[in-house]
């Protein structure tokens, strides 16, 4: 008789805890072509397992581009509006000396 472990961990889900039931599975089979079978299925199922964490990870770069691009452009963007401001501000600056000093000339001073 041989036996069949299959490591079993949970994960957790949006803020949720999945009850922990067991750390093993243990399978007991009596014959060879069972056994067989259920070791070429734990097989198949690891390796769909990693080819989905392959595609997660996969994703999960390309989010991570996404989110540091973003964050480029929106540093970008203050960038530029902190320099408006200040022009904005230095422009303003300007017109009020400008104004007094045509004030200054129509007044005569």
């Amino acid at each position: 008789m041989r036996t069949l472990i299959i490591n079993h961990q949970w994960r957790f889900s949006r803020q949720r805890t999945i009850p922990r039931s067991y750390d093993n599975l243990t399978i007991n089979t009596g014959d060879n072509e069972s056994s067989a079978l259920l070791e070429k299925q734990v097989a198949e199922l690891a390796e769909k397992n990693e080819e989905h964490n392959f595609l997660i990870k996969g994703r999960l770069v390309e989010k991570e581009k996404e989110a540091e691009e973003t964050k480029k452009t929106v540093d970008k963007v203050l960038a530029r509006q902190e320099m408006l401001e200040h022009n904005s501000e230095s422009l303003a600056k300007w017109a009020v000396q400008l104004i007094s000093r045509l004030e200054g000339l129509v007044n005569g001073t």
